[in-house]
């Protein structure tokens, strides 16, 4: 592959579809081999079939020098046939003497340049050689553990692997300021790189390319660069690292809660005793939030991390659909949780393929309405508050409810005369099973996708909403929480239980008279605002007995609390006995499949030892109204 690449990096051959296909199976077959060594269990997958297509007619054909690859006038390199999968680089500048020439035919033309400019920036350079084996690696010499040393003392300019007298090693190519003692690193053999004079400095330096002549970086981009990556701005730190340190803070943060609940019984405690005590439960508290955020943010990495796999996605699924698809990514350097990273590429990838399936049509349809032959797809993510939101828009047809409703009327979903609004429609195609494509493809057509994408978010603990208008196009948001660790909820109780609420899951909470619950067909109603809210009973979802309601209004009358979740005209309230007040709780996941149910997002642990569960609101409300229409379908 690198054979191949050096004649493209030089600018003597064009890219091809043919061949980014080899590369990019090729790249694939790597990591399935480094993979390998992760998991020694798993066996070493058999690379020859992608060699023999590295090596294939098409491909000579186009790496062929003679080939009328290049722009007309452009100039193009005779390469012997014999070596023109393995050519040696010849440096474009001097280099010092006693190089081994492995190393040397190992550079590239940027390689040099960058050797060069940090000679004449002053810096010391020197290669450090090892070559790996049973005995070294016994004593603990393995070649991360020589990385790792040498970071310490200067900065990698370049590691690259060599074969030096039929054996194979690993070079080093070393910048730093401070001499240090090379004895200290016994297994290495080391060249140094005596800098040029100042005379061969100006010439060797007024022969590098000018901007725009394939230079792949200048000097001042060089030594800021070095500067930037200086070796003591940065410490690698696994994430099971700061998964333990996570974990110590929650158990701190249930502490302190139970810190919180012993202070009201010290009422024979002096007064000013109980004052200290409260103020310093109260500085635990904030210090406690200060920690949390500063691991938090330890933790976070930038979206792009999940961005960057989309494009090889978006050109498979186009190129396997025959479309013309372009897309566009904003907001990568947002942050967010790593672990929320890992878990949203599979979301992300049934959006996008989606958004290929049905959203964007053809090119001839596209030019029929007047839009450009290209599709966009325009991936986007932005902070809100403690949120991070991510959209998924294409420039489509938008979609057709009415296409969705009848689709949903012949699978028994839905009556004749309803009409769906945009969140029943949501719910209908994020259902598994449904899907209005008639035959399967790459990107559609099982029945699943949007359903996997709707409990992917449930589990992160975010929210699934979408925005769509025929024929202009369709975006999705995602909305989810920095960290799913510790979280701010509502402590709530119902039928004699206490459950926690996640503080995003709700809008809003409303005072309920229950003088002024409506009964409907459907349920129960009460007038809010200038609309109606539909109603659900936490006690009644859970089986619970009816306790009794102690608290009540002015007028004497006992109250009930709503807690308000959704979107405009989609929200519904559930209906609990009593809040009772807004604190930090850990997430301990269910993670049993025997024990988890819909509605239920985990476990967590009061100050007084308790052990309550933690509702998925959005997951509930959606489980309680299906379970409605299947009750009234049965006829109870």
């Amino acid at each position: 592959m690198e054979s191949i690449l050096r004649p493209l990096q030089r600018g003597e051959q064009h890219l091809t579809p043919v061949l980014i296909d080899s590369l990019l199976q090729g790249n694939a077959a790597l990591e399935a081999v480094i993979g390998t060594l992760r998991d020694p269990a798993v066996p070493v997958p058999n690379i020859n079939p992608i060699l023999d297509q590295l090596g294939s007619s098409k491909i000579n054909q186009v790496l062929e020098p003679n080939a009328p690859l290049s722009p007309p006038g452009a100039e193009t390199s005779q390469v012997n046939p014999e070596t023109k999968f393995f050519s040696v680089l010849t440096p474009p500048l001097p280099y010092p003497p006693g190089l081994p020439p492995e190393i040397i035919a190992a550079l590239n033309e940027s390689d040099w340049q960058q050797i060069q400019a940090s000679c004449k920036s002053g810096h010391r350079l020197s290669i450090a050689l090892f070559v790996p084996s049973a005995e070294k690696i016994a004593q603990g010499f393995s070649v991360n553990y020589i990385r790792e040393r040498l970071t310490s003392v200067a900065h990698i300019l370049k590691a690259l692997p060599v074969m030096k007298d039929e054996t194979f090693c690993f070079a080093f190519i070393l910048v730093y300021d401070l001499p240090f003692n090379h004895n200290d690193f016994l297994p290495l053999d080391w060249y140094d790189l005596p800098g040029p004079s100042r005379e061969e400095n100006a010439v060797a330096l007024s022969n590098l390319p000018a901007a725009g002549e394939n230079a792949p970086a200048t000097i001042a981009a060089t030594t800021s660069q070095i500067a930037a990556n200086a070796p003591a701005s940065f410490v690698r730190v696994e994430i099971g690292r700061l998964d333990e340190l996570m974990r110590l803070i929650g158990d701190l943060v249930v502490s302190r809660s139970r810190l919180a609940e012993v202070l009201p019984h010290l009422s024979g405690a002096p007064s000013p005793v109980l004052k200290s005590l409260s103020d310093i439960s109260s500085n635990i508290e904030r210090q406690l939030r200060d920690l949390r955020e500063g691991v938090m943010r330890v933790r976070l990495v930038p979206l792009a991390e999940v961005f960057q796999r989309m494009p090889l996605a978006v050109r498979d699924a186009a190129r396997h659909s025959g479309k013309e698809i372009r897309l566009l990514m904003e907001g990568t350097e947002t942050e967010i949780d790593k672990i929320l990273v890992e878990r949203l590429l599979d979301p992300l990838l049934h959006l996008v393929r989606n958004a290929i399936a049905h959203g964007i049509g053809t090119t001839q349809e596209r030019i029929a309405v007047g839009k450009p032959p290209e599709g966009t797809i325009t991936l986007r993510g932005r902070p809100e508050g403690d949120h991070v939101v991510i959209s998924i828009e294409d420039d489509g047809r938008g979609v057709d409810f009415e296409k969705i409703a009848d689709q949903a009327r012949s699978l028994g979903w839905l009556s004749e005369d309803h009409a769906l609004n945009a969140e029943e429609i949501l719910e209908i195609i994020c259902r598994s099973g449904f899907s209005t494509k008639a035959e399967a493809d790459l990107g559609a057509g099982r029945g699943v996708g949007m359903d996997v994408v709707l409990r992917s978010v449930n589990a992160l603990g975010g929210r699934l909403d979408w925005q769509t208008t025929p024929g202009i196009g369709t975006t999705f948001f995602l909305r989810l929480p920095l960290t799913m660790v510790i979280i701010d909820a509502f402590i709530i109780s119902a039928g004699g239980e206490q459950f926690a609420v996640p503080r995003n899951a709700v809008n809003t909470v409303i005072e309920i008279d229950p003088d002024q619950i409506v009964q409907v067909e459907k349920g129960e109603l009460v007038a809010y605002y200038q609309s109606s809210l539909p109603l659900l009973r936490l006690a009644d979802l859970f089986n619970l007995r009816e306790s009794s309601i102690d608290q009540t209004l002015g007028s004497g009358r006992n109250i009930l609390y709503g807690l308000v979740n959704g979107q405009e005209t989609g929200q519904t309230a559930l209906i609990v006995d009593k809040v009772m007040g807004l604190r930090e709780v850990v997430v301990r996941p269910i993670s049993d499949p025997l024990v988890a149910h819909p509605g239920i997002a985990g476990a967590t642990e009061l100050g007084d030892g308790r052990v309550i569960l933690i509702l998925d609101l959005p997951d509930l409300i959606r489980f309680a109204k299906q379970r409605q229409k299947k009750l009234k379908s049965l006829g109870k």
